[in-house]
């Protein structure tokens, strides 16, 4: 079930059972494994990965950039394991 209001990228991969929220963004180049359930306004970003079965609260953002002056702009790699 993805609500109306959610922007979903063609370019994401969603397994079975994934549910996503009013106003939650999925980027390009994510993939959401099967039974996920991604809450209102949650974003997810490129280059994430979730296992299977997690849960996205409210207002969560998965993948952004690193908060860390050390980081120069190189892609970001964000993976959670199943269950999350």
């Amino acid at each position: 079930m993805h609500h109306a209001t959610a922007i979903i990228s063609r370019h994401a991969e969603l397994g079975s059972n994934v549910e996503i929220g009013p106003h939650a963004i999925i980027e390009d180049g994510v993939k959401i494994a099967e039974g996920c359930r991604v809450r209102a306004r949650a974003q997810i970003c490129t280059g994430s990965t979730l296992g299977k079965n997690c849960d996205i609260h409210m207002n969560a953002v998965v993948g952004y950039l690193p908060q860390d002056f050390s980081h120069k702009g190189e892609p970001i790699t964000t993976i959670l394991g199943d269950g999350v």
